[in-house]
């Protein structure tokens, strides 16, 4: 999972997430943060990374990660809505963002790296 949090920080661009500018560099520097405060949200940032790696090295494996880890999340924020009191709101909204970036729907997932 280091791997694929550290090639998020250094090769995802705000583009991935289809943003122009990122003046606050929340892309890189705030979704690394909350990754690595917040379970849930580190299994979302990795799965998105992992499955820009798969595409950008041609890497299948890391693809399978990416449904791993993408499986993780969502267990991970239904554990915690299932018990009430424990779900931080902004780590919980960061991490089903992130999700959601993830089933974009890329004709060519290729053309973005």
């Amino acid at each position: 999972m280091v791997e694929f949090l550290t090639f998020h920080r250094h090769f995802v661009i705000p583009n991935h997430y289809f943003r122009y500018h990122d003046f606050n560099e929340f892309c890189n520097t705030g979704l690394i943060h909350l990754a690595n405060t917040f379970e849930p949200a580190r299994y979302a940032v990795a799965a998105y990374a992992a499955l820009l790696y798969s595409a950008f090295r041609r890497d299948q494996r890391a693809r399978e990660y990416a449904f791993l880890y993408y499986a993780q999340s969502i267990y991970c924020v239904q554990g915690m809505m299932n018990e009430p009191g424990t779900m931080p709101a902004l780590p919980t909204l960061v991490a089903i963002l992130e999700l959601g970036s993830f089933e974009v729907c890329y004709r060519n997932l290729a053309a973005l790296i």
